[in-house]
């Protein structure tokens, strides 16, 4: 074989070694998740579960807007155990983009945790980091349709303690 060809070899396999390594990667502080919202409550596509032992969290949530009309959607965190205090927390999204091609219509959440103008079966991202409880908890994610006061979406955020608990989502 030629060296052109070797070398050709080579770059793939590495590639593809840097590649199966960074997939395997979990990291503890963060997780994904995707949920449906809809005027019947919506659905979460897994639960969520995070290891305490990290100073901070941040869930990564994918949501689509299954509604006929648009409207604006208020996302909260609140205790699943009544009387316990909800950690400190805040909403992010990287939407809208520095520079908008024109392409979409971006939704961006404000300061109160508010997404305006959610289109018809539009999709959108948030960011939510929450400092880390003290004990194993459950919070919930909580989206709910302003003008309404209607809960559209609620995900569970489960903390479980070092020794397991159950699986970590990714």
């Amino acid at each position: 074989m030629s060296a052109k060809i070797i070398k050709t070899v080579l770059f793939i396999a590495l590639g593809l070694g840097v590649g199966v390594a960074a997939a395997s990667y979990q990291s503890r502080d963060s997780v994904h998740a995707m949920g449906l919202m809809n005027m019947g409550g919506g659905k979460v596509g897994h639960p969520v579960n995070m290891k305490l032992g990290e100073d901070r969290y941040t869930v990564a949530a994918s949501l689509t807007w299954l509604n006929k009309k648009p409207g604006d959607l208020k996302a909260t965190l609140e205790n699943a155990a009544p009387g316990e205090a909800v950690p400190q927390h805040r909403f992010m999204s990287w939407y809208p983009p520095a520079v908008d091609l024109g392409f979409n219509h971006w939704n961006g959440v404000d300061k109160d945790g508010v997404i305006h103008g959610m289109t018809p079966f539009a999709r959108t991202n948030l960011y939510t980091v929450i400092d880390s409880p003290q004990r194993p908890a459950v919070v919930n994610l909580v989206m709910t349709e302003v003008k309404s006061g209607k809960r559209v979406l609620t995900m569970p955020i489960r903390f479980v303690g070092e020794d397991g608990g159950g699986h970590e989502s990714h």
